[in-house]
C-alpha cells in the first residue's frame, strides 16, 4: 500500500495539470489491468477449492465472501472456462 500511496503523491505533485491528468489516466489503466488479473486469480482459486469439494458455506467462512457472491464467481469461472 505504501508504494501505491507514493505513486498517488508523485502524480499529485506533477506541476503541469495536463501532464498530471494524462499520467493519472495511464496509472488508472494499469490499475484496471491489475484488478482484472487479480480477479482471474480469484476465480481460478475459488474453482480449485470448489473442485476440491469446498461448500459455499465453508468458502464463506474462510474468505468472508457471501454465499451469493461465491455463487456468482463460481458461475463466472465456469463461463470463463467455457463450461456454461
Amino acid at each position: 500500500m505504501a508504494a501505491f500511496q507514493a505513486e498517488v503523491a508523485r502524480l499529485d505533485a506533477v506541476p503541469d495539470p495536463l501532464v498530471g491528468v494524462l499520467s493519472v489516466r495511464e496509472a488508472l489503466d494499469v490499475v484496471d489491468e491489475g484488478v482484472a488479473a487479480l480477479g482471474e486469480v480469484r476465480l481460478r482459486r475459488l474453482s480449485e477449492l470448489r473442485a476440491a469439494g469446498w461448500s459455499y458455506g465453508r468458502l464463506e467462512k474462510a474468505t468472508g465472501l457471501s454465499k451469493g457472491r461465491i455463487g456468482q464467481l463460481s458461475r463466472q469461472a465456469r463461463r470463463v472456462r467455457g463450461g456454461g
